[in-house]
């Protein structure tokens, strides 16, 4: 199809430019899923290193090249086709894979014995039973044990690697392109591509826009709502000159219910996704901080561990600079009222227009502050996990921008008319607070999602083109520079090469979980004074679903793919805002607002205040009934579940006993010995020893015993020291039974061999 003079339009361009599904299917088969680690410019690697040997020993290939800024980048791959212990470590890891929806579909633990079950069944999908994100969690295992090492010299020198890490992450795959042009491109009421995203990016993402779709469609209800009352303000404010109205205390009440509805129906719906994706009895998973011992990339490894006593202190300490920066907060507010009062006589309605913007500006400015002390801060305290520092920084993060994103509002709405600042009363004009507080939310609310959204992809964008401009940018066809190391890795691909020098860091989570959370404590709190503000809220998650998806898959490196159960902390804190909003509304109504008034006009002030304790304490009893009577679970969904765990764990042993009947192994392969060693055309070699027995429970090759002079055999370990061998197996529990025999005789696993684990 060709538009005017025989030219092609652009839509028939970009058409016949995209690649199909067997495309990219066909490029995913033929790519290894790799992961890429960053040390910084000048690091010595050199090939006989411990870490380089270590990861020759664990049979992982790699390919050490350096960028133009001198970085040392290593490029690490673990093909599930030729990898001796990609299998075992996944069942050990219990990476849980997609089932062929023949067998009920939705995600189990990797079995060995059931891999004809697993399969990925995406539109776009791989083509293969373990996804790139499945390789990443496999390569990260082994690379905790190649940063590991009983000699004392070696693990000196891989203490001082650790030291100059400068990022690790997955390598971006071949179905990026494809996942980008579903996801960035869908239209307004289409839900987020939620399975495509777990595939690719792991639970905690997934979550987060699982959450964000959750929310946004909910928004719509109050923000069509908000333009009714909003239209209802404007009528008032022509007829009466104030926007008070028998519209807002309603729309105050719908605000309150609706707060505790929406996070009630995510209760549920996260329910739902965990039983969909095999999560709901998943522990969290456990990954060390850089301050502990057993952590990959810990800059400390070797520092000792903190006393209760310097734990508390620090503690102590953390809260005390909160506490600080809340009184600069505090001290910001005054001065910018003071500010808008005195050249309010001057500046007519500009005055508190300009307020409100000096407002929004000194909120992002301290945020962004307080962001870099709490980090240093959070650093400080010496978390021992990754998820206790993470929850840690969330509560301290939220703690000041809770002061700072609703003090001023407050200070409007409950104290303006009642305290003396510099020995001046600043009441409001007229002793009427709500159009105040109506400005100087819709001008701090608005400037600061706009603020937000400009930043969302022009901070990445500029850091990439920052990176490009410091000397790492490619022309077309350059490659990475070779080093003079071997590491049996072939061919990096164009992704990899995209990702180390065109690609800003991997975007964080925490920040797009702090705007979402401060915004709904926006919606909820103070919606009655400028209702427009859920509006706004609607059009602003519509545009951030979509600059999300591009600043993930366009614009920044992939994330690590981290397990997760749900949105953690950041429910709670959800939670603490339902609870306030009640209160807020209530008061609003009944103190800012009077609009109470509308219904009882003859109400004394000790009526209207009593009035205020029992709708408090009725709309709190409402939310106590929706929560007690609305199920956080789908009994139908449990049912369903359990109706499918039987099913599972039927045919899981009905394929054993078939296998048993045939004399197979776990793996597949008959009683004749082990499978076939697999080979690539790639040039990828095995440094393992040739197979002479069977692992008796999963299939692995093992290495001879080394004949001895006297004692029992010895069992080569994957380092090449001999180990004595161990007495029990380490996946099932099983007492093994005793060698037989002296200096290599005959045992249990045949003449002369034994396990390798």
């Amino acid at each position: 199809a060709k538009g005017r003079g025989g030219r092609m339009t652009s839509e028939t361009t970009a058409l016949l430019n995209q690649k199909t599904a067997e495309d990219i299917q066909h490029e995913c088969q033929r790519a290894h899923p790799s992961t890429v680690l960053i040390f910084e410019a000048g690091t010595e690697l050199p090939d006989h290193h411990p870490f380089l040997t270590a990861l020759r020993d664990s049979n992982c290939l790699f390919d050490k090249k350096f960028s133009k800024r001198n970085e040392v980048c290593l490029i690490i791959s673990a093909p599930d086709e030729t990898h001796p212990d990609f299998k075992l470590t996944a069942h050990k890891l219990k990476l849980r894979l997609p089932v062929k929806r023949a067998y009920g579909g939705g995600y189990r633990p990797y079995d060995p014995s059931l891999e004809e079950v697993y399969g990925n069944e995406h539109d776009w999908g791989e083509g293969r039973i373990f996804s790139s994100l499945s390789h990443y969690k496999v390569v990260e295992h082994l690379l905790s044990k190649c940063f590991q090492s009983e000699i004392m010299s070696e693990r000196e020198q891989l203490t001082a690697l650790k030291q100059k890490v400068v990022d690790q992450f997955p390598a971006h795959f071949a179905n990026r392109e494809f996942l980008s042009n579903k996801w960035t491109k869908m239209g307004i009421f289409e839900p987020q591509p939620l399975e495509d995203i777990r595939e690719y990016m792991g639970e905690k993402v997934a979550f987060y826009f699982a959450f964000l779709d959750h929310y946004t469609r909910h928004l719509w209800l109050p923000g069509m709502a908000g333009i009714f009352v909003f239209v209802c303000q404007m009528i008032s404010l022509s007829t009466t000159g104030s926007i008070n109205n028998p519209a807002v205390p309603i729309y105050c009440a719908g605000m309150a219910l609706w707060a505790v509805w929406v996070i009630k129906r995510w209760r549920c719906e996260q329910h739902l996704l965990q039983l969909k994706w095999d999560t709901a009895d998943m522990l969290q998973e456990v990954r060390f901080s850089r301050y502990h011992k057993d952590t990959v990339l810990s800059a400390t490894s070797e520092d000792e561990p903190l006393t209760d006593f310097h734990l508390y202190g620090r503690r102590f300490l953390a809260l005390i600079v909160i506490f600080c920066f809340v009184c600069i907060v505090v001290l910001t507010v005054v001065l910018i009222k003071t500010m808008e009062w005195a050249i309010t006589p001057t500046w007519g309605s500009w005055g508190p227009l300009f307020a409100g913007v000096l407002s929004a500006a000194s909120i992002i400015g301290l945020n962004l502050l307080y962001d870099f002390v709490v980090a240093k801060l959070n650093d400080f305290e010496k978390w021992q996990t990754e998820q206790t520092a993470e929850d840690g920084l969330i509560y301290k993060a939220f703690a000041f921008r809770f002061f700072n994103a609703y003090f001023m509002l407050f200070w409007v709405s409950f104290f303006q008319d009642h305290i003396q600042v510099f020995g001046h009363v600043m009441k409001c004009p007229g002793g009427k607070c709500l159009p105040v507080l109506a400005l100087n939310l819709a001008t701090v609310f608005a400037t600061q999602i706009v603020v937000q959204q400009a930043t969302e992809v022009l901070v990445p964008k500029l850091k990439a083109t920052l990176l490009a401009d410091a000397g790492a940018a490619f022309s077309a066809g350059e490659e990475l520079r070779e080093s003079a190391s071997d590491g049996d890795l072939q061919g990096v691909n164009e992704e990899i090469v995209t990702d180390i020098h065109s690609r800003a860091p991997a975007s964080r989570l925490f920040e797009d979980f702090n705007e979402l959370v401060i915004q709904f404590g926006y919606v909820t709190m103070f919606a009655g004074a400028f209702p427009l503000t859920s509006t706004l809220a609607l059009v602003n998650n519509l545009i951030e679903q979509r600059t999300d998806a591009l600043k993930m898959v366009e614009v920044c490196r992939r994330p690590m793919g981290k397990a997760a159960t749900g949105i953690g902390s950041w429910l709670n804190l959800l939670e603490i805002l339902v609870l306030a909003s009640i209160v807020v509304n209530v008061f609003l109504c009944a103190v800012t607002s009077h609009a109470l008034y509308f219904y009882w006009p003859n109400m004394t002030e000790n009526e209207n205040l009593w009035a205020l304790i029992i709708i408090e304490h009725v709309f709190l009893g409402l939310k106590v009934c929706i929560e007690t009577f609305l199920l956080d679970t789908s009994p139908a969904a449990e049912e369903a579940e359990a109706r499918g765990n039987a099913e599972w764990k039927a045919k899981k042993r009905s394929i054993e006993k078939a296998r048993a009947s045939r004399g197979q192994t776990p793996w597949g392969e008959g009683p004749g010995g082990p499978p076939a060693p697999l080979t690539s055309t790639s040039g990828l070699t095995q440094r393992r020893p040739a197979p002479s027995s069977t692992y008796p429970d999963y299939g692995a090759t093992a290495a001879p015993y080394q004949a001895a002079p006297s004692g029992p055999p010895t069992v080569p370990s994957f380092g090449g020291a001999p180990q004595p061998p161990p007495q029990y197996l380490p996946s099932y529990g099983q007492q093994a039974p005793p060698y037989g025999g002296q200096g290599g005789g005959s045992g249990p696993y045949g003449s002369g061999a034994g396990p390798v684990y």
